[in-house]
């Protein structure tokens, strides 16, 4: 259940960096300052 837990609070905070990582690409009109986070767990 705790590792259920982690894996949910990972997807999250990756979907978080994700959006946030395409309203920076707006701002800056397709130049990002730094790469869109990836997920790492499988």
């Amino acid at each position: 259940m705790l590792r259920n837990a982690l894996l949910m609070v990972e997807v999250a905070a990756a979907i978080v960096a994700a959006a946030l990582g395409l309203m920076e690409l707006d701002a800056l009109n397709g130049r990002t300052s730094r790469p869109i986070p990836v997920a790492h767990f499988s």
